[in-house]
């Protein structure tokens, strides 16, 4: 269970790494991992997307708490 107080904290996190590009960086520096691997690798089916990062961050900052089943 994740409180409300814990999400904000979350999403503070999450707004800082995308203000100050890291999860730019990240993105760029994953997408070319999924790049070098084999057509066959069932990672390539694991994209990563800043903007799935910023809605994420979003729903933490505004839900109040969750619970992860």
């Amino acid at each position: 269970k994740i409180s409300k107080k814990k999400a904000e904290a979350i999403a503070d996190r999450l707004y800082s790494l995308l203000d100050n590009g890291q999860i730019e960086q990240y993105e760029k520096e994953y997408q070319e991992h999924l790049n070098s691997l084999n057509e066959k690798d069932w990672n390539k089916h694991y994209p990563f997307d800043k903007d799935n990062v910023r809605q994420f961050a979003d729903f933490c900052a505004k839900c109040g708490g969750f619970e992860i089943c």
